[in-house]
Parts: structure tokens; sequence; C-alpha cells
């Protein structure tokens, strides 16, 4: 993660008056719970686009019989609400420890072996669930895949032994900072590649020639107006926003060029914050001097440079009362200072595009082939090149 830690770079600037009267509208989206029947299966499949390797794991015959151990791991709490919290009867990492015991100890029927593994895999997911979840608050979570974007893409960490005690830890990352919308994708990417991450701790069932995990970035797109005459998820419009052209406000994330915050959360410690986001350059060039803004505070990032068609995620400290839900970015069009090699830059070449509907997603579809050099977009209205060209 790139990070941009000066002491307090941010600068408070004057916020709007003005008020969206227009927020009545929202909420017409059909609703999704999180970590649901539906959202289980959804996080398995969205493993096996990601990582055909993962995929290999899972045996051709009685895969109905896998799926439906998957979405219904525990046939007395389906709903997983005694799976995390406080009160939880069948604490989800110790349930997919014993799972994976019973996989690796002996022989197993190819049903029995299919079903464990399905309940093995539930168990894991529910070790990455948001905030309110895991504290035992809410069983579910309203509208989880409604108004807001999603970028899927590979996160490897394998994990130790014992089970229990690393599914924790590497579960423990979904709490990271306080609860927010802007949180809800990293988290579901982290229960994606936990999954991942999981399966691979079993052998192959098909032996060699698995291909190798392709460089694949997963879009899940809010292509819903949100009733400020945008498909952004924030609810920009033009006279807020100017880094944002008449084709940017009409487009959905992947169509416009912009520079884009797609994930933030923040963690307040000791009369400071930090804030973690990941961006992502729409552009078809380099995008330097980055500033990342909320209605009342400027946060620069100098040093954080981006090549076009690509993710990074970055960490800065902030003061704790930076609101960032309305946080969005500006920066200049120029060339990398680095020839554009970034090591943590994750490209997005290969891309498959999916709606986010409200529904959990099924992950099915073509994969497309994004070349930046060819890509003609527009400068969006805010950018050094465009200001200047007035």
């Amino acid at each position: 993660m790139d990070r941009a830690s000066a002491p307090f770079p941010a600068r408070r600037v004057g916020s709007s008056t003005a008020r969206l009267g227009l927020l009545l509208l929202l909420g017409i989206c059909p609703a999704a719970r999180a970590w649901d029947e539906a959202t289980h299966v959804s996080i398995v499949r969205g493993a096996c686009r990601l990582s055909p390797s993962a995929e290999s794991r899972i045996r051709s015959d009685h895969r109905d019989a896998f799926f439906e151990a998957v979405a219904k791991a525990d046939q007395i709490d389906p709903d997983c609400r005694a799976h995390r919290g406080p009160n939880a009867r069948r604490e989800a990492a110790r349930e997919a420890e014993r799972a994976l015991a019973e996989l690796t100890a002996g022989p197993l029927s190819r049903y029995d072996r299919a079903r464990t593994f399905g309940r093995f895999l539930h168990y894991v997911a529910d070790c990455s669930v948001p905030t309110p979840m895991a504290e035992g608050k809410y069983a579910m979570l309203p509208d989880f895949f409604s108004n807001k974007d999603f970028l899927i893409f590979r996160e490897r960490q394998d994990l130790g032994a014992p089970l229990a005690v690393s599914l924790r830890q590497r579960g423990g990352e979904a709490q990271w900072g306080e609860e927010s919308t802007g949180a809800h994708a990293a988290i579901l990417r982290l229960a994606i590649n936990l999954t991942i991450d999981a399966m691979l701790l079993l052998p192959q069932t098909g032996g060699a020639g698995v291909p190798a995990d392709p460089p694949l970035v997963i879009f899940l797109v809010n292509r819903v107006d949100n009733g400020a005459f945008t498909r952004d998820s924030r609810l920009r419009v033009p006279w807020w926003n100017p880094d944002y052209s008449a084709p940017n406000i009409r487009s959905d994330l992947g169509g416009r060029a912009a520079v884009e915050v797609v994930e933030w959360r923040k963690r307040r410690s000791e009369g400071k914050a930090v804030a973690r986001a990941l961006l992502f350059n729409g552009t078809s060039g380099c995008a330097t001097k980055i500033v990342l803004k909320t209605r009342s505070w400027l946060i620069p990032a100098p040093q954080i440079e981006m090549t076009p068609q690509t993710l990074r995620a970055v960490e800065l400290e902030t003061p704790p009362d930076v609101e960032l839900e309305h946080l969005s970015a500006s920066w200049t069009a120029g060339r990398c200072s680095t020839g554009g090699v970034f090591p943590s830059a994750i490209p997005t070449a290969d891309r498959l595009m999916l709606e986010a509907n409200g529904h959990p997603p099924q992950f099915e579809g073509a994969v497309s082939h994004v070349v930046p050099s060819k890509l003609v977009t527009p400068l969006p209205l805010g950018s050094r090149r465009d200001r200047n060209a007035h």
C-alpha cells in the first residue's frame, strides 16, 4: 500500500450550503442482504472466476451438493446469526478449522467430501463480514449490493496454522476503521480472496494442466441513476465537483475519464486519523499531483502517480474530523516521473464488467481487454491541461 503520511497534509476549504433535495429518490433498488445464502454462493463463484486454480479444487461431480452446503452450512441457523458476534454458537473460524480437518483426515465419499468442502467455504466467508455483523448487532445488511461500485481482484496471502487463528487475523481486516459503506467493497473482496486462499489449502482434483490465474479485475458497477442526474454512487453533481465533464456524469465506473476514489475508510487514533483509499485512473494518460478532497478538506498526495487504467491503494494521515463520504480526486494529466513503472499498481486491462443491480452477482460474462494507448477519452473538466486550454 502506498503511504503519504506527512502530518496533517489536509487543509480545510469552504463547504457548500446547497442541499440535495433528491435523496428521497434513493432506495428504489431491489434489496439484497449481505452474507445470506445467495451471497455465500456468490462469494464462492467470485473466487472461482478470479482463480481457476482455486476452482480446480472442486470436483465436477456433486457440484449441486457442494453449492447447497455453501449456501446452507448450518441447517439450524441458515442465516448465520450465531456464527459471529459475542453470542456465537458456532464460531466461524473454529468451524472452518474443523471442516478442513475432516477434509484432510481420511477418506470421504465424493458426496460427503463435496458437502464438507462447501461447509468449509461457508464458514471461511463468515470470517470476513462488515463490523455490525461481526459485533452481532445485525444479522444482515440491507442493500449491500446497491448504489455502490465494487472492484474485485486477487490479493493473495497464504493462510497459516492453526487455521482458526489465521482466519481470525485475516478476517479481522474487515474491521479496520470505522463502519462505512465505502468499506463494503473492500470487505467483499477480502471475503473472496480469503475463500481463494482457503481453497488452495486443498489439492487439485483434476490433476495437472490447470492454467495460472489471470490478472483479472472484476468491475461490479453501479448503473442506477441516483436521483442527482448521475450514476456516481456518492451523489456528485456538476455544480459541486467540476472535475466531471458531462460524459463522465452520464457514465458509470470504467467509462468515466477520471481519477476516482472507489473505496475509502478511516481509523481514528490519538487526535489524528489514518485513511485508506483505493484509486482508479480511468483516463488514457498518467495522473500526477493527485489531491484527494471532500467538501471541507483538501488532502494533497503529490507523491502518488498513476499510469492509465490502473488501481492503487493509498494510506494517508488526516485530521480526525475529515469526512470521507464525499471523497473525490483531482489530478494533473502529465508524464509519470518513473516512466510508468509502479510495482504497487494493479493493472485493469483484463476486466469483467458486471452490473451492481442490488443482487449478489453470479460473475458470469465475457472478459474484455482494454488497451490504454488506444483509448480516446475527453479530459475531465478541472484537470490541469483542460484548464490551460481555456
